[in-house]
């Protein structure tokens, strides 16, 4: 397995664990390639310096050094299935599809748009990635993050060149049927495209520390689309409840958000956690009495969402892709149209009012996790999508 970070770290590399781990469990050998680690890495594992910063800019010696070791690991470990997490550059994608079965898994929306958002000035993007993006940019400002057009050309450019590659694999995995949807609208063949949900796992025992108050809790990177704006909105005209909100997570817009709470006097009631270990984050997760996640853009999956639904803990977030492929509302938690205020204030203030919603909540979003995510159909359609891959070699054997 290849991702840019091995270890302890985000929901990209939790999931790439979690998939090793099963199989690992069922009988199969899991290497590990990397360039960096968080935490302690996995066992079996080779970091290569510079494997996820190559671009067209390196030295030709650097490059050449980094395909020899890549492929020395892969030569030395003789997979059946070299398995991409990201997108990396497209001479080690090349490199790689030549000699190996290979497959990515579409963790992000990287693979079908070049600002890796799909998200416009109206809403979610459902235009074809490509060139005519420079086009859509002049009405969406959908590239507005890169300095100028020369900028924007050349992200597309490297979009591209990855894109091309990438359709040299053997497949490409969806973690939602929002992502299989996207590759499919965004030119990618039906046949080249599987759908495999990441696992989530249901603990055994549901261990809940209540808080003395309503504890509310949100996990994510601060960045405009999550919409953690929108929550301080809405917050600020339930100063009457009483609750507490603890945000896990760093980003480009902590210091406005700090500022927004300010504003409001909300400081003594919000807590800017900053980011959060993942076993630590998994212990506030298990005192919320909410999880709130008011996205104004879509998500490829909304892991910390299905976790903290598998842990019973009630979930508001927005009803948008693929969230809204995990919470049904009125059964697990509640969707909210995004950005949305007044919905979100109403819908918090009925839940933190009613336990016996909370209870409602809480017992079937575990249930409703074990049904859509099992770890189990997880393995058995990695494994299927992997018999595929060795079966085309045997064929052109």
């Amino acid at each position: 397995m290849v991702s840019p970070i091995v270890g302890e770290a985000f929901g990209q590399e939790r999931v790439m664990r979690d998939s090793a781990r099963l199989l690992e469990a069922d009988g199969h050998q899991v290497f590990f390639l990397g360039e960096r680690a968080l935490g302690s890495p996995p066992p079996k594992t080779l970091l290569v310096n510079g494997l996820s910063t190559l671009n067209r800019f390196t030295p030709p010696a650097k490059v050449r050094q980094i395909e020899n070791d890549v492929l020395d690991f892969a030569a030395a470990t003789q997979p059946d299935v070299v398995h991409f997490m990201e997108q990396l550059d497209p001479r080690i994608l090349n490199a790689v599809s030549n000699r190996y079965p290979a497959v990515l898994t579409a963790h992000t929306v990287a693979p079908t748009c070049p600002a890796s958002g799909r998200v416009t000035a109206t809403g979610a993007c459902q235009a074809k990635s490509g060139w005519s993006c420079l086009v859509g940019h002049k009405s969406q400002a959908c590239l507005s993050h890169f300095k100028n057009d020369f900028y924007r050309a050349h992200a597309i450019y490297e979009y591209q060149r990855k894109r091309l590659a990438t359709k040299r694999l053997n497949f490409v995995l969806a973690n939602s049927r929002y992502t299989e949807q996207l590759l499919r609208h965004d030119g990618w063949a039906a046949s080249r495209v599987r759908f495999v949900p990441n696992p989530v796992f249901v603990p055994r025992e549901m261990r809940r520390e209540r808080s003395q108050h309503p504890l509310l809790v949100t996990t994510s990177r601060l960045h405009p689309l999550k919409g953690i704006g929108t929550l301080l909105d809405a917050l600020a005209e339930l100063k009457d409840q009483r609750w507490q909100l603890w945000i896990c997570g760093d980003g480009p817009e902590r210091k406005r958000l700090e500022e927004k709470s300010a504003a409001y006097a909300l400081n003594d009631r919000v807590r800017f956690l900053g980011q959060v270990a993942y076993d630590k984050a998994g212990e506030i997760v298990a005192k919320a009495t909410v999880l709130l996640q008011p996205n104004v853009g879509p998500e490829t999956f909304g892991l910390s969402v299905a976790e903290a639904s598998s842990r019973g803990i009630p979930v508001l977030t927005s009803n948008v892709p693929a969230l809204n492929e995990i919470i049904v509302d009125g059964v697990n938690g509640f969707l909210c149209p995004p950005g949305d205020r007044s919905m979100l204030r109403e819908r918090l203030l009925r839940v933190l009012q009613t336990p016996g919603l909370q209870r409602l909540f809480a017992e079937n979003g575990p249930r409703l996790m074990r049904e859509r995510f099992s770890p189990a159909a997880h393995l058995e359609a990695t494994l299927s999508v992997y018999r595929q891959c060795t079966d085309v070699l045997a064929d052109a054997a």
